[in-house]
């Protein structure tokens, strides 16, 4: 095949409205034109990669433009990528609640007046009442389900949704509306979108708490463990001395 009639038939594939990429498959011998620069000037509208099947690299750009990728694979796995990534960037971004009841004056006093480490159940108690969380009597016995909150120097804290053996979800602070409801998305029967709100706003207010676990029954908080440290804020990425 000729390169304008390689390019004909690329911009006539794109121009159909049910094509959303265009994957162009190369594999050049003497007896083709050029195929590449076939690729570079056709005009398709279309999200476009292109597979050289005799190139030694697994993917590079034709004329910094166009990514070339060495197998139709790799090809198909870096457009689902970026189909992904762009309807990450669409979705909306929801708000993170500003919810009035919360006591965190009260809160970071209890946590400064505590000895390091896990907290007493008194302690934790009081913390999660700060935040509109109640511990209740044990439930009737189901599937463990479980909210953790793991800090990170870098990163923040990191919120977990443990339903089960088989369900595990997680999002780093602050969370907002949308996000905790993404975080219930395979759990409706859950309501747990409020705990998880709350549960973030203490773990964004308390950077010295380190660990919390709290072990529900259904949307109820049935028991909790909550770890505290001391915390000095730094830059992980500041230079200094050894």
């Amino acid at each position: 095949m000729s390169g304008d009639a390689f390019r004909h038939r690329m911009e006539q594939l794109a121009a159909d409205d049910e094509v959303h990429a265009v994957v162009a498959i190369v594999l050049p011998t003497g007896a083709t034109g050029d195929l590449e620069a076939a690729i570079l000037q056709a005009t398709t509208g279309k999200p476009l990669a292109a597979v050289v099947l005799t190139q030694p690299e697994s993917v590079r750009l034709i004329d910094n433009r166009i990514p070339a990728y060495g197998s139709p694979e790799a090809a198909v796995r870096a457009l689902a990528r970026a189909v992904g990534y762009g309807a990450w960037r669409a979705a909306p971004r929801g708000t993170v609640p500003d919810l009035p009841d919360v006591r965190t004056a009260d809160a970071r006093a209890l946590i400064r007046e505590s000895a390091p480490g896990w907290l007493g159940p008194g302690q934790a108690a009081e913390l999660l009442r700060c935040y509109g969380i109640a511990l209740a009597d044990p439930a009737s016995a189901g599937p463990r389900v479980v909210v953790r909150v793991a800090g990170d120097r870098v990163f923040g804290p990191l919120v977990r949704l443990e339903a089960g053996d088989s369900y595990r979800t997680a999002r780093f602070t602050p969370l907002t509306d949308v996000d905790a409801a993404y975080l219930t998305r395979e759990r409706p029967d859950l309501d747990l979108v409020d705990l998880l709100l709350r549960v973030s706003r203490l773990a964004d207010d308390l950077p010295e708490v380190t660990e919390l676990e709290l072990d529900l029954g259904g949307a109820a908080v049935i028991d909790a463990r909550v770890k505290a440290e001391p915390y000095q804020p730094q830059d992980p990425y500041l230079r200094k001395l050894r």
